[in-house]
């Protein structure tokens, strides 16, 4: 009899469980872990909330498939197989088109097209759930239209900043609040403060990046967060919800890699051009190290002015006790002004940005009970 009212009542509990139809695109490194946390937690989020997370499509960046029925999560990788070519024109045409409701779209690219693709998505109806920091920092008009659209907690991107810290959901509760930003000091990269931790001496810059890269902390592309861009386009983010209205122009950005790095067309010319400057980076690191200093990249916003540049500090400075992936931000505002609010924690890595991209989609589920 116990038996019988427990699968009765789960029975219940499952036909009034909200379904949530999601949209993935990008089956690589945050989304393979996204795809087996929502496996893993299905029952969970069912039993805990009421929903019922079904990925109805999987894209790569050469294969789609679609079910509307859900994807079988314990071997999505077999159905990716036997799927069409990708296409993101012919995936977004579908994703509108298909008729189900409670549709959340979810990129876990570093693309470009797929993120200028937000607008027309939202227009559709369809809420999204990214850690993709293109279109947020985009240009200033559509940062806007994207606000504008995502009334009613439709566009989750937290994930945007510090992978699963509460950066961007912290600074926008600070302006809720009526307090204002006057000035923001982070270390917003994961990968460069991975980098710059791995110091020791002898160390070799091409080989801290080569395992950054390959411990899943890095882009793709390495030079996507050596270059300073990806760090800039957190600390304009930042800014932005903070109430500035600044342009990617707006920020000052001193790289400190040579550049040939960045002018090569291929991640392998890359290491090959870096692997020349090895010594240099060496030497450097040792003197910094042997004077008990270290080099931070540090991001800054102060007097309307934002940069981001290569800082030598003691052990003195809050940002000198770092270790992996850490990220910190101090934030000094009109309430916050004798000490700043502090947020620290690791700032790249896969599992906990697929974490932050899930609570996202759970976030969005709530909203539409």
């Amino acid at each position: 009899m116990k038996k019988f009212i427990f699968l009765f009542l789960a029975a219940i509990s499952t036909s009034f469980a909200l379904p949530l139809h999601v949209f993935l695109v990008g089956a690589g490194g945050v989304g393979k872990q996204l795809l087996e946390q929502i496996e893993k937690n299905h029952e969970y989020f069912q039993d805990q909330y009421g929903l019922d997370i079904r990925v109805v499509a999987i894209a790569t960046s050469k294969m789609m498939v679609f079910n509307p029925e859900g994807i079988p999560l314990s071997n999505w990788s077999f159905a990716l197989e036997q799927a069409e070519p990708m296409s993101w024109e012919s995936f977004q045409a579908r994703m509108v088109s298909m008729d189900l409701p409670h549709k959340v779209f979810v990129d876990c690219t570093s693309n470009q097209t797929v993120a200028d693709g937000y607008v027309s998505i939202l227009q559709a109806g369809i809420a999204i759930s990214t850690p993709n920091k293109k279109a947020n920092s985009g240009t200033l008009e559509t940062y806007q239209k994207l606000k504008e659209l995502s009334t009613g907690h439709k566009f989750f991107y937290d994930a945007n900043v510090g992978a699963a810290l509460p950066i961007v959901s912290t600074v926008q509760s600070l302006r809720k609040s009526g307090d204002e930003l006057v000035k923001i000091e982070g270390i917003l990269s994961g990968t460069l403060s991975y980098l710059f931790n791995s110091f020791q001496e002898g160390s070799l810059l091409s080989e801290i990046i080569k395992d950054a890269q390959s411990k899943g902390y890095t882009e793709p592309d390495p030079r996507d967060d050596l270059n300073g861009m990806d760090a800039a386009r957190k600390l304009l983010i930042i800014c932005r919800e903070a109430g500035f209205p600044l342009e990617m122009e707006d920020i000052e950005i001193k790289q400190f890699l040579p550049a040939p790095c960045f002018e090569v067309p291929t991640v392998e010319e890359f290491y090959t051009v870096l692997m020349n400057s090895d010594a240099l980076y060496r030497a450097l690191g040792d003197k910094a190290q042997a004077a008990g200093r270290r080099f931070r990249y540090v991001a800054s916003f102060e007097n309307g002015k934002a940069r981001l540049s290569i800082k030598d500090i003691g052990s003195d400075h809050p940002f000198y006790h770092l270790s992996g992936t850490d990220n910190i931000v101090a934030i000094t505002t009109k309430y916050y002004n004798k000490n700043p609010l502090v947020i620290k924690g690791p700032g790249a890595g896969l599992e906990l940005t697929a974490a932050k991209v899930l609570e996202g989609i759970v976030r969005i589920g709530l909203t539409q009970q």
